[in-house]
């Protein structure tokens, strides 16, 4: 299996948890609550990282149009949880099959992205991105856990 279809497979199987994490949360004002010494609420975060995949990865990497606005990532609310789970589907959907089709040679190009002093190629910058995806999905269960007073989610229905 090309790195392509492994980053891909990978990637869409986290947007997946991603969406059950979502759909765990007992209201879709739930999603919007966000407890003390936290920064973002969860909405939110689902929202930045919706928007940060389809920039970097779906629009500079695999051409799809796409223009972001960080900031509203950041301020929207009230997106209800079916909301946010079918803008998850959509973004698996457009960008995984974009991803898996990616010639391995263009991972090895230069990205255009420096970050912290180290200029990345393509498949540096989609594993920087993906430890970005988790880190914020582990917001996102965090929150979901401390608001709910609930316990971890199993991911064993998700089909690979």
């Amino acid at each position: 299996m090309s790195f392509s279809q492994e980053f891909a497979e990978i990637l869409g199987r986290d947007i997946e948890r991603l969406q059950q994490q979502v759909a765990a949360f007992s209201s879709d004002d739930a999603l919007w609550q966000r407890p003390e010494g936290m920064a973002n609420t969860p909405g939110n975060l689902v929202l930045h990282l919706e928007g940060n995949l389809r920039d970097f990865l779906g629009r500079q990497l695999c051409g799809i149009p796409y223009e972001r606005q960080r900031d509203s990532e950041f301020s929207s609310q009230g997106f209800t949880r079916e909301q946010l789970q079918a803008r998850l589907v959509a973004l698996r959907q457009e960008l995984c099959g974009s991803l898996a089709g990616v010639p391995e040679a263009r991972w090895e190009e230069d990205s255009g992205v420096d970050r912290f002093g180290i200029r990345m190629t393509w498949r540096q910058f989609a594993l920087h991105l993906f430890g970005h995806f988790s880190y914020h999905l582990g917001q996102v269960d965090s929150t979901r856990r401390i608001c709910e007073k609930s316990g971890a989610l199993t991911y064993a229905n998700i089909q690979r």
